[in-house]
C-alpha cells in the first residue's frame, strides 16, 4: 500500500509511505511460524530548484517494521535503518514534435550500494477526451 502527501506550493514538501501488507517478501518466519512484518519505507522528498532549465530535489529514506524485528529495507540486524539519501535532476527534453521528460537520479544506499541512473517516462501524457484515444 503506497501513500503521499504534499503539503502544496507555499510548502513543497512530500512524505510518502509504502507497507507490504500481504505476501511473503515482507514477513519473517521464527520457529517455523509465519509472521508478517509490514516492512515499511518512508521517504522525505524536496524540490530545490524549480521552475529553471533543470529541476533539482533531494530526498531521504527509511525503513521499519511494523511487527517484527526485522524489515526488507535492512542489513537485518535492526527494526529502523537509514535507507537512501540522494538527489533527482529533471528535465523536459524536445523529441521531434514530442516533450520528453528525463530523470536523473543519483542515490547513496545506506545497503553500501551507490547508485546513478537515468531514465525517461515510457508513455506520453494524452491530450484530450480518452474516447479519443482509439482513433
Amino acid at each position: 500500500m503506497r501513500t503521499v502527501y504534499n503539503f502544496g506550493e507555499s510548502f513543497p514538501l512530500t512524505l510518502q509511505a509504502d507497507v507490504f501488507l500481504f505476501g511473503s517478501v515482507g514477513a519473517q518466519y521464527t520457529n517455523f511460524n509465519f509472521e508478517q512484518r509490514y516492512s515499511t519505507y518512508v521517504q522525505v522528498f524536496y524540490p530545490l530548484v524549480k521552475e529553471s532549465k533543470v529541476d533539482v530535489s533531494s530526498f531521504v529514506g527509511a525503513g521499519f517494521s511494523l511487527n517484527g524485528d526485522t524489515h526488507l529495507y535492512g542489513d537485518g540486524t535492526r527494526n529502523l535503518d537509514m535507507v537512501n539519501v540522494g538527489f533527482t535532476a529533471s528535465k523536459t527534453v524536445k523529441f521531434g514534435d514530442k516533450n520528453v521528460p528525463v530523470f536523473y537520479c543519483t542515490l547513496e544506499s545506506f545497503c553500501k550500494i551507490c547508485q546513478s541512473a537515468i531514465s525517461s517516462l515510457a508513455f506520453l501524457k494524452a491530450k484530450g477526451p480518452v474516447e479519443n484515444l482509439a482513433n
